[in-house]
Order: structure tokens, then sequence, then C-alpha cells
């Protein structure tokens, strides 16, 4: 048996262009239109914005960034919406920008890292 084959057994569905066929009832649902854009992961960004933050911790300008965007996604399960995932997605990328922007300037003489 192929594997599609296995995970339409087990499932109790399977899969085709454009929708889901349930095949004991022959009902489907053809989705009108396809996700624009992936999935949100939301512990994927936590994990890259602490691993940043660890390998900064010494600076307190960027932990200070990327604290902030912590907080914002701390709570979250999921975005709210598609809009508010586009929010977040903005908020990471200005905020990374930011970071490497703040970590190839070098430091001021005589001054610490505020």
């Amino acid at each position: 048996m192929d594997i599609h084959r296995l995970s339409t057994f087990r499932r109790g569905f399977s899969v085709r262009r454009g929708g889901f066929v349930c095949p004991g009832t022959r009902a489907s649902l053809i989705l009108k239109r396809p996700l624009k854009q992936e999935a949100l992961d939301l512990v994927e960004m936590r994990r890259q914005i602490i691993a940043v933050r660890s390998r900064h911790s010494e600076n307190l300008r960027v932990t200070y960034l990327l604290n902030r965007l912590l907080i914002k996604i701390a709570y979250l399960t999921e975005p709210e919406s598609p809009a508010h995932a586009e929010q977040l997605r903005e908020a990471f990328t200005r905020t990374m920008t930011d970071v490497e922007a703040i970590t190839r300037e070098p430091p001021a003489p005589g001054k610490a890292n505020k």
C-alpha cells in the first residue's frame, strides 16, 4: 500500500487539489481561495528571538528591542487574524533589521552599550 493510500485510510479523508474529499461519503469541500502565506510559527519566532538575545546579551540596546518584541508575542498561541499575523511579521522584520544595524555600528569610545 503506498503512503498516500495509507494516510487516506488512517485519517478517513484525503487531500486533493483545491479541497478535501471524504472517501466514505464522497462529500467534498473545495477551498475557494488557497492560502497566500504560510502560517506564522510563533514558537519558531520565539526561538529565534531568544537565540539572538542570548548571542547579544551584553548589548543592552539589542536586548531591550528583543524583549519588547518577545512581550508582544509571549501570550499568543496564534495570531488573531491574517492582518495581525502580518503586523507580527513586520514587527519581527523591523526588529531584526534594527538589531543588525545596532550590532554593525562600532561602539563609541568611553560609552557603555546603552
